[in-house]
C-alpha cells in the first residue's frame, strides 16, 4: 500500500504525545478538531469534569447540571430534572456503571440506572464542596471535600480521616500498584492513604499547594501545584522538578495513553510532557484554564475549559517520525509497507529509508545507486523486488542489495514517473508526464491523449474487479481494458475533476471511490454519485 505524503514528516501509529521531531502544534497534528459551547448542546460554557460511561458516552459537568452526550445529542440533568444542586467539580465511575458527582454546595450526588440520589457529606451544614473523587483499587470511593478526606461506605455514609482533620482535599488519584490513594491538598502538601491510615508524603516547602495529581504507568506520582510548577515522585520516594518550559500553575493531569502526559494549566492552555520536552497544544486558548482532561476508549482527547467551552481532538493515534530519528528530510512523497511488515519511504531529495521494529533499519542515497531525485510512488511486485517511481529520475528497480534504473532510454515515454502499479497477470504500470507506460515481458507499450486518455499524466492506477484498469489523473477518472480506453462510460461524469485518491469498496468492489477537489464520487453500474459538503462531508476538498 502506498501513500503520497506531503505534510512535514511521516505519521505512524505509534503513540500518543509528540516525539522530539514536532514542533509547537504538532501534538495533535492532524487530528480533527471541535469545540462544543451553549451553541453545541452544552448547558454552558464550563466544563468543569469528564468522564466515560459504560455505554462510551461522555458526561460532562458543568456550572448548570450534567450533561450527557451520545455522539449525536447533550442530554441535561439539572434541577428541573431532580439534581440538589447544579454546579458540578468532579466525576468517577464505578463498574456497576454508578456516576458520582461532586458538587460545589451539595456533596455528592449518585446517578445509578437514572436513579439521582443526594449524598450530603456534612448534613444540616451549609458549604458542602467535593473538589475530588477517586476509586480505589479494593473498590473504595474517595472523596476530597472543602472540609477533609472522607471514604463511602457501602451503607452511603461517610467516614472522615482523622489524619487530615479539615484540610482542604484538591486532588486524589488512586495508584493500583501499591493498593493506595494519593491525596494533594490546598495547603498542607501531598499525602498517601494506605491501609485506610494517611501520612504526609511531601516535606513543606514549594508541593505544599497541590492542585492536581496523576500516577503513570512506571508508579511515579506527578503532581501539580498551584505556583511551582510540575513535580514527580520517583517510585523511590526522591522529588524530580519538570522541565523549566513546563508552566508554573498547574490545575489538572491525565496520563497519557501511550506515554507523556497531558498537562492542564490555569492561565497558559494545555501542552504535552513526553521525554522531559513539553509542547503546548495551540487550538485551545492560549489563557484558556483547562479544568479537566480525558482520553477516551475510541481515541479522542476531550479537554474541558472554564469558559471557553469542551474541546474534542479525534485522530488516529499518532507520532512523528522525521529527521531527528534519522529520516534525511521531513518531507515525504511516499510511503509503502511490504509484505514483511516493512515501511518504505521516499523522501522529497531522494533518498529511500526502510523502517522496521520501530526503528530505522536502513538507508540509501545516490551514492548506493538512485538517481537522486524525489520518490513519488512504492511498489513491491510479485517477484519481491521493490520499484520506485521518481519524478525526473525515471524508474528504478531495487531488488537484492541492486539499483537498476529505467528511464527513456530503456522505453519509458517520460523521466517525470507519477506512479508504479502491478496488475494481476504480472504486467507492470508506470503512470508518467509523458503517458501511462506497460512493460510486459521486457516489452513496452504506451498509452497518451492520442488513445483517448484525458491527460498523459497518470498519477492513480487501480485494477477493476474482472480485468482492466481505473485511471485517476488531474482532468479525471478514465478507464482502459484490452479494447482500449473506454470513452462512453459513467466515469466521464468525473471529467475535468482533479483526482487524488482511487480506492475500490471492500463490500462491493464493482465500486470505485473517487477522491475529488470537489466531493467524494461513488462511481458503479449505475453511473456517479458524488458527496458534498451540503451532505455532510466537512470539505469538498478531497486529498486522499
Amino acid at each position: 500500500m502506498t501513500r503520497h505524503v506531503l505534510p512535514l514528516a511521516l505519521l505512524l501509529a505509534l503513540g500518543a504525545c509528540p516525539s522530539q521531531a514536532q514542533q509547537a502544534d504538532v501534538p495533535l497534528v492532524g487530528a480533527l478538531h471541535r469545540q462544543w459551547s451553549q451553541d453545541e448542546g452544552l448547558p454552558q460554557s464550563s466544563a468543569m469534569a469528564l468522564a466515560q460511561g459504560a455505554d462510551g458516552h461522555l458526561f460532562v459537568g458543568t456550572q448548570e447540571g450534567l450533561a450527557r452526550f451520545d455522539g449525536r445529542t447533550w442530554t441535561v440533568l439539572d434541577q428541573a430534572a431532580g439534581m440538589p444542586c447544579e454546579l458540578i467539580l468532579s466525576l468517577e465511575r464505578s463498574p456497576d456503571g454508578t456516576l458520582w458527582m461532586g458538587t460545589t454546595s451539595c456533596g455528592v450526588v449518585r446517578l445509578f440506572q437514572g436513579t439521582l440520589t443526594h449524598l450530603p457529606t456534612r448534613p444540616g451544614k451549609g458549604g458542602d464542596r467535593v473538589y475530588a473523587l477517586a476509586r480505589a483499587p479494593d473498590g473504595t470511593l474517595w472523596v476530597g471535600t472543602s472540609h477533609g478526606l472522607a471514604r463511602l461506605g457501602a451503607d452511603l455514609s461517610f467516614t472522615f480521616l482523622p489524619e487530615l482533620g479539615t484540610a482542604e482535599i484538591i486532588a486524589l488519584a488512586a495508584a493500583p500498584a501499591e493498593d493506595s490513594v494519593w491525596v494533594g491538598t490546598r495547603k498542607s502538601g501531598l499525602w498517601r492513604v494506605r491501609g485506610g491510615t494517611a501520612e504526609r508524603i511531601s516535606p513543606p516547602g514549594p508541593l505544599d499547594e497541590v492542585r492536581a495529581l496523576a500516577v503513570d504507568g512506571d508508579g511515579g506520582v506527578w503532581v501539580g501545584t498551584y505556583s511551582n510548577g510540575l513535580w514527580r515522585r520517583t517510585p523511590a520516594g526522591d522529588f524530580e522538578q519538570a522541565p523549566a518550559e513546563v508552566p508554573k500553575r498547574i490545575a489538572t493531569l491525565c496520563v497519557a495513553r501511550h506515554g507523556g502526559l497531558w498537562v492542564g494549566t490555569v492561565d497558559t492552555g494545555i501542552g504535552c510532557l513526553k521525554g522531559m520536552r513539553y509542547t503546548p497544544v495551540q487550538r485551545v486558548p492560549a489563557n484558556a484554564k483547562i479544568t479537566a482532561i480525558l482520553e477516551d476508549t475510541e481515541g479522542s482527547l476531550w479537554v474541558g475549559t472554564f469558559s471557553a467551552g469542551l474541546h474534542q481532538f479525534h485522530r488516529a493515534e499518532l507520532d512523528v517520525v522525521g529527521k531527528p530519528e534519522g529520516l534525511a528530510a521531513d518531507s515525504l512523497f511516499s510511503v509503502y509497507e511490504d509484505r514483511e511488515g516493512a515501511i518504505w519511504m521516499g523522501t522529497s531529495e531522494g533518498t529511500l529509508h526502510r523502517w522496521k521494529d520501530g526503528k530505522l533499519a536502513s538507508s540509501y542515497t545516490a551514492a548506493e545507486g538512485l538517481p537522486g531525485a524525489p520518490i513519488s510512488d512504492i511498489l513491491q511486485d510479485r517477484e519481491g523486488a521493490l520499484w520506485l517511481a521518481t519524478i525526473g529520475g525515471g524508474a528504478v528497480r531495487f531488488h537484492q542489495g541492486r539499483f537498476e534504473v529505467l528511464t527513456k532510454k530503456q522505453g519509458l515515454p517520460n523521466n517525470i514517473v507519477l506512479s508504479v502499479y502491478e496488475d494481476s497477470q504480472g504486467s507492470l504500470w508506470f503512470g508518467t508526464q509523458g503517458g501511462l507506460a506497460r512493460r510486459r515481458d521486457g516489452q513496452w507499450r504506451v498509452f497518451t491523449t492520442k488513445d483517448g486518455l484525458a491527460i498523459d499524466g497518470i498519477f492513480h492506477i487501480l485494477e477493476a474487479p474482472g480485468g482492466g484498469l481505473w485511471l485517476g489523473s488531474p482532468r479525471g477518472v478514465d478507464f482502459l481494458d484490452e479494447a482500449g480506453v473506454r470513452r462512453d462510460g459513467p466515469e466521464r461524469a468525473l471529467a475535468g475533476q482533479y483526482v487524488s485518491g482511487l480506492v475500490l469498496d471492500r463490500e462491493d468492489p464493482k465500486t470505485l471511490w473517487v477522491a475529488t477537489d470537489d466531493g467524494l464520487a461513488r462511481l458503479d453500474g449505475s453511473g456517479v454519485s458524488v458527496v458534498r459538503g451540503r451532505d455532510g462531508l466537512l470539505i469538498n476538498n478531497v486529498v486522499s
